[in-house]
């Protein structure tokens, strides 16, 4: 099950409130299919839509592996980001990925921003073996 958008939804959610486009219902209903996102409101998934319309294809990689192409200054202004500013960074990271990037873990580090995904981010762009907390 693909998780990108069609060209139409993305063409919508440029344009307009994602809670005025129906293929935005569409991939919340898709998206909560996922064992790790089926516990997230829908109201969280709606608002990261506008992000998610930017990806063209999903690569399937984790963020962090996939954002060793850009600049490491990148990467720390998205470490750096708070939850208010999360997705803005993370919108300019995916165009700096020309579009191809990890659906699932883009939605994921959007909605689940704190200290845990930052490190994880981080230990993954700096290829860091990453543990399990247990």
């Amino acid at each position: 099950m693909s998780l990108v958008m069609d060209s139409k939804t993305r063409a919508e959610l440029s344009r307009t409130d994602p809670w005025e486009v129906r293929g935005a219902y569409v991939w919340v209903e898709k998206a909560k299919a996922h064992p790790s996102l089926s516990t997230v409101a829908d109201a969280q998934l709606m608002a990261v839509t506008p992000l998610i319309a930017q990806i063209r294809e999903d690569s399937g990689k984790p963020l962090g592996v996939a954002l060793r192409t850009v600049s490491e200054a990148r990467v720390r202004r998205i470490l750096a980001s708070d939850r208010q500013d999360i997705q803005d960074q993370l919108s300019k990271a995916v165009r700096l990925l020309r579009r191809s990037v990890g659906v699932i873990d883009l939605t994921e580090t959007a909605i689940f921003w704190g200290e845990r995904r930052r490190r994880q981010l981080a230990m993954e762009y700096f290829s860091v073996k990453v543990e399990e907390d247990v």
